[in-house]
């Protein structure tokens, strides 16, 4: 998924994920209307990862990546309704309503189990699994109960969590917890840096750029997926390039400094560096009909000439005259010409093929019959 950073966006085709600076605010749209993820009121996070169709699933995926990489946990994953999640009460209904999906579950179980020629091995295994959901439906019950009024304590829920921080650090976190169970983010932090080959051993550069502390955590670098190609890319401190990047940097000052910081500035660097190398295309040059050169000093008559003045028209006007195969028209001979801000495509022989306005209103006829006016006086 694209990040727009201006935004906190992160969109794809018809799906859209929006993250709060410090990351305690998410939600996910699939066709601007289905709400697959949602934050309530105090900020516990909740995700439908119900198949509502093949193309919310892959709408699913993509946005479930994303939240790893971010470090985003969920503390109640939906697997089996498509209810609608858009506030606090939605929340408690589509809650409400898997309950209802898990209790038709075991409800074709047991009838499975009852069954005359059942298989006692499976039927074991079903017993075990209506088990299961029993606890599944415990853990709802009271999930429901502190929507919208206290933070779901995810690690002693049973069902399932989702995706969860995608980093070397969670193999190796249980060896630095303290008796309460908390974890030694200093010493682990330290570990990860020093000792796993997944973590990489420079970014010096990502911490003096952001005036990260010897003693401070480095663990939202460390969940960074792109962390060892950003730091090679920050430029030498010397030069006009990185003060920049600092400016840039120090907007986000206020800002918590987290996996979602790193992706702005991973995007950043790569916008630089792609406008960098970036080599323009020459234009190319459409053949244009003697008798439209004639017309040409005709005012709020324009002529289209190349390929970039062709889909720079479609970009003003919101039409697709710019799309290739209008390109390939121009080129065997069709002639493109906006006039009086309508664009007109007109045959080789400057019969009239089709006219637009602006987001492809219809031209008056009146604006059509005086330019062809003009093309037969200069005939």
């Amino acid at each position: 998924m694209k990040l727009l950073s201006s935004k906190n966006t992160y969109t794809a085709s018809n799906c859209k994920l929006v993250v709060s600076d410090d990351l305690t605010q998410v939600s996910a749209f699939s066709y601007s209307w289905w709400q697959f993820v949602v934050t309530d009121s105090v900020g516990n996070v909740f995700f439908n990862n119900s198949t509502y169709s093949n193309t919310t699933r892959k709408h699913q995926e993509d946005v479930s990546c994303v939240l790893s990489e971010l470090g985003v946990k969920q503390c109640l994953v939906l697997q089996n309704t498509t209810e609608n999640m858009t506030s606090d009460e939605g929340i408690r209904e589509a809650i409400e309503s898997e309950i209802q999906c898990i209790y038709g579950l075991i409800q074709g179980l047991e009838q499975a189990i009852a069954k005359r020629g059942s298989w006692k091995r499976t039927n074991a295994e079903r017993a075990e699994s209506i088990k299961a959901k029993g606890y599944e439906i415990k853990d709802l019950e009271r999930i429901v109960k502190l929507v919208g009024k206290s933070l779901i304590p995810i690690a002693k829920s049973k069902i399932d969590q989702g995706p969860h921080l995608r980093s070397s650090m969670g193999r190796w976190a249980k060896w630095f917890q303290k008796p309460n169970g908390k974890i030694k983010d200093h010493d682990l932090a330290r570990h990860c840096t020093d000792t796993h080959h997944d973590a990489p051993e420079t970014i010096s550069g990502v911490k003096e750029l952001f005036g990260v502390k010897g003693n401070e955590p480095i663990d939202w670098l460390l969940s960074f997926k792109f962390i060892k190609d950003l730091d090679p890319m920050i430029p030498e401190v010397d030069s006009t390039e990185y003060t920049q990047l600092v400016r840039w940097a120090k907007r986000y000052d206020s800002h918590p400094r987290n996996a979602l910081l790193l992706a702005k500035l991973h995007g950043y660097l790569i916008n630089k560096q792609n406008r960098k190398d970036h080599i323009p295309k020459e234009p190319v040059e459409f053949p244009v009909h003697e008798v439209l050169t004639r017309i040409e000093a005709t005012p709020k008559l324009r002529l289209i000439k190349t390929d970039q003045q062709l889909r720079a028209e479609g970009r003003t006007q919101s039409h697709c005259i710019g799309a290739k195969h209008y390109v390939e028209d121009c080129l065997s001979g069709y002639q493109a010409l906006n006039f009086k801000g309508y664009t007109f495509l007109l045959e080789p022989d400057l019969r009239l093929a089709e006219t637009h306005g602006r987001h492809n209103t219809t031209t008056p006829e009146t604006i059509q019959s005086e330019l062809m006016e003009l093309i037969s006086k200069a005939v």
